[in-house]
């Protein structure tokens, strides 16, 4: 019987190390993080282990949040736990049948977070509806390094170049940062004012609170309230000065924090208030935390960082303080998906607590960039402020920077934030990107121009001043594309004075070139055709055309890029020239002129009908993606 009974106790545990050690894969079994395979190991047979259950799916999270792009956020919040409940309930109904009563819906990641016995874990991972089973692993708030009083304590805003964006009215205005942390400090006079406030503005999922509040760490500094007010405070303490701020809180004074918390916190900055119908997200999640595991790619967060992204949302996260030492990177900081930045001093070397790459998830360079994170002066408790340092306090000097950006190009993909700081930060250490400072020291000023830059339209025929023998003439112009490689729209202004503010009687403005073309019929001071040669692929495009009392404006966007001239037969006429193998090809006039229509960048648009004798001016309008506007030149041509 002592036999039987000892048999009977080791089974469960013998069960679950049996089907530990199979294969997982769809068919078998699921995945066991390497973090709950570790707990099991040590676990008694009926110790109930808290978990997360990842659920099978015919598509993930992201691609689910990618497919509907075009929706509001909050109504793919509400997609998304639609979405969930009918995949949790056969799961559920399995856990009730054991027992399982206390079950927590994480709809960001397709997850269940529940506590459960090895036997039940391994019952579980025999389930076809699940896919991974993670331990739901304890969490602290990351330590805050030792500081001292810097001289000169807003060097850290200076030095990122905020101010310069402030002066051009940049500051914040309109933009919402989420501080995931251990809580903001309402009272405090730099910060009171700028929280959202509303009921959807605070998320405590430990004590249910209505308002924010902080508490001070270990190392006597209220962690949320400092990371907070780098990223908005007041008085030049903070990058945004004039964003507001929302807060929840993952790390409690006297309660264990889990990843579940975190991933509930997550979850609420999509949809904050629960209501489909308005959109009250932030702009960039800032994370001053991670996972105290070096070198891991801890991925229970990831589909979280993952939806966000793809819902539109900039999620900024603390490299970590685990330095010098090389391979240091912490999740979720070291996704590909999140930004993580590293700390600089005052003089712009690597903090020496700061993390170092490789990115453990993938090999890629890590930290993306670096910002001030020594002897930073920030809000605290009581009113008061506080000189900190970690990495913790670099992160949100990014955060800040991406709210000035966001309001300066309010339709610019997160995408192309995130690569505008890369690629115009302050190269440091080791020339190109490297595994302490990232792609180097962000610089808001260079990021916006990188942002803004339109290249301006490079006027190439006629020549000004030119005299043109026949009625119409061809314009072209080289148009380059933007810092992303993307192509630029053109607008072709003409008009009878320089100042392009002479009326003139347009009666007839849209067509596409072709044999067939409608006349224009003449106005009082002439009618003008404009036709738009586009000799890409061989291809013709229909143009919309705008008439302006003083201008006739042809808005011309090219989704190739380019354009060039082509014969009678390809649609361009008049003073087209075609070059092939070095081989010029003059279509009209032999007088024209010769432009490399070959190059894909060349745009021409064929002007008829014009009035003998008369002189027009013309330039080209150039604006990206982002509203980012640059005018050419003016020329002029006169009909003889």
């Amino acid at each position: 019987m002592t036999v039987y009974r000892h048999f009977v106790t080791i089974l469960p545990a013998l069960i679950a190390t049996f089907l530990l050690s199979l294969p997982a894969s769809p068919s078998t079994a699921a995945e066991i993080s390497p973090g709950l395979h570790a707990a099991l190991q040590h676990a008694s047979p009926e110790q109930p282990l808290p978990i997360i259950l990842i659920l099978e799916a015919p598509e993930e999270v992201p691609d689910f949040v990618r497919q509907r792009g075009g929706k509001a956020r909050a109504s793919l919040a509400r997609d998304l736990r639609a979405r969930a409940r009918a995949r949790e309930a056969p799961v559920e109904a399995f856990l009730h049948r054991r027992g399982i009563t206390q079950v927590q819906s994480l709809w960001l990641i397709d997850g269940l977070a529940l506590r459960a016995t090895p036997t039940q874990i391994a019952e579980l991972q025999t389930l076809i509806e699940v896919r991974a089973l993670h331990l739901d692993e304890p969490a602290e708030p990351p330590p805050v390094e030792a500081s001292f009083a810097h001289f000169s304590p807003r060097w850290n805003i200076t030095r990122v170049g905020a101010p310069q964006l402030w002066e051009q009215g940049y500051a914040g205005a309109g933009q919402v940062v989420a501080v995931i942390d251990t809580g903001v400090d309402l009272a405090h006079p730099l910060l009171g004012p700028r929280w959202r406030g509303g009921s959807n503005s605070w998320f405590d999922p430990f004590d249910g609170t209505s308002e924010p509040d902080d508490f001070a760490e270990g190392q006597g500094v209220a962690h949320g309230t400092a990371v907070t007010g780098v990223v908005v405070a007041g008085e030049g303490v903070g990058v945004a000065p004039a964003a507001q701020w929302i807060a929840a809180r993952i790390f409690h004074p006297e309660r264990a924090t889990r990843s579940s918390h975190i991933i509930s916190a997550l979850q609420w900055t999509l949809d904050p208030d629960g209501d489909p119908v308005t959109d009250d997200a932030p702009a960039v999640v800032n994370g001053s935390w991670g996972i105290n595991a070096q070198n891991s790619c801890n991925t229970v967060y990831r589909p979280a960082i993952q939806a966000l992204k793809a819902a539109g949302i900039a999620v900024v996260f603390a490299a970590g303080n685990a330095g010098p030492q090389a391979a240091t990177s912490e999740s979720p900081a070291n996704y590909a998906e999140s930004y993580a930045v590293g700390a600089t001093d005052s003089l712009n070397r690597i903090a020496g607590f700061s993390s170092r790459g490789p990115s453990a998830c993938g090999g890629g360079i890590y930290p993306d960039v670096t910002a001030p994170g020594v002897s930073i002066v920030s809000t605290d408790l009581e009113g008061g402020f506080a000189s900190v340092s970690g990495t913790s306090f670099a992160a949100p000097h990014v955060a800040g920077v991406m709210l000035l950006l966001r309001q300066a190009f309010p339709t610019a993909p997160v995408a192309e934030i995130e690569q505008a700081l890369r690629a115009a930060a302050v190269d440091l250490g080791l020339s190109g990107p490297d595994n302490s400072f990232g792609h180097g020291l962000i610089d808001a000023p260079a990021a916006y121009d990188y942002l803004d830059f339109t290249p301006v339209p490079e006027l190439l025929a006629p020549e000004t001043d030119a005299l043109v023998d026949a009625g119409e003439v061809t314009l072209a112009w080289r148009q380059k594309p933007d810092s992303f490689g993307a192509p630029v729209e053109n607008r072709v202004l003409v008009a009878l004075d320089a100042d392009f503010a002479q009326p003139l009687e347009w009666v007839a403005a849209t067509s596409a070139p072709g044999p067939e073309r409608p006349t224009a019929a003449a106005g009082a001071a002439g009618a003008v055709l404009l036709a738009a040669g586009l000799a890409a692929a061989g291809g013709r495009r229909r143009l919309a055309m705008r008439v302006v009392p003083a201008i006739l404006v042809a808005a011309l966007l090219f989704a190739c890029g380019g354009g060039g001239g082509g014969s009678d037969q390809d649609g361009n006429l008049g003073l087209v020239v075609v070059i092939e193998d070095g081989e010029a090809e003059q279509g009209g006039d032999e007088n024209a002129e010769f432009f490399p229509t070959d190059d894909p960048q060349v745009r021409t648009l064929t002007l008829t009908g014009l009035t003998s004798g008369a002189t027009y001016y013309w330039k080209v309008v150039a604006e990206n993606a982002r509203g980012s506007q640059r005018e050419s030149e003016v020329r002029s041509f006169t009909l003889d």
